[in-house]
């Protein structure tokens, strides 16, 4: 199974990195910018993505439209989010929790 972390701190990413490999063999691929995600997202399958809100540079609504407007369904879990108006446009934009 590969999973895409988008996590722009180093530790978080390390921590869900090594928490995923004890969890269940897998391959975790981190990136820490939007740009860098969208470019894995079309160039390797993925059974799962999983996405900071909270992060700078990451502009997670946007690579969930444009993830959701090219047809792909995986589950996406958005994480640390904050705030109910950002739980709310997560959940509209086709995140999972």
């Amino acid at each position: 199974m590969r999973i895409l972390v988008v996590e722009d701190n180093d530790l978080v990413a390390d921590a869900i990195t090594r928490g995923l490999g004890m969890a269940r063999p897998c391959a975790v691929v981190v990136r820490s910018s939007a740009e860098r995600a969208a470019m894995a997202l079309e160039s390797r399958a993925f059974r799962i993505w999983r996405c900071s809100t909270s992060g700078c540079g990451i502009d997670w609504p946007q690579l969930l439209r444009r993830l959701r407007s090219d047809g792909k369904t995986l589950p996406v879990m958005i994480s640390r989010a904050r705030t109910l108006a950002t739980k709310v446009e997560a959940l509209d934009l086709g995140g999972d929790f």
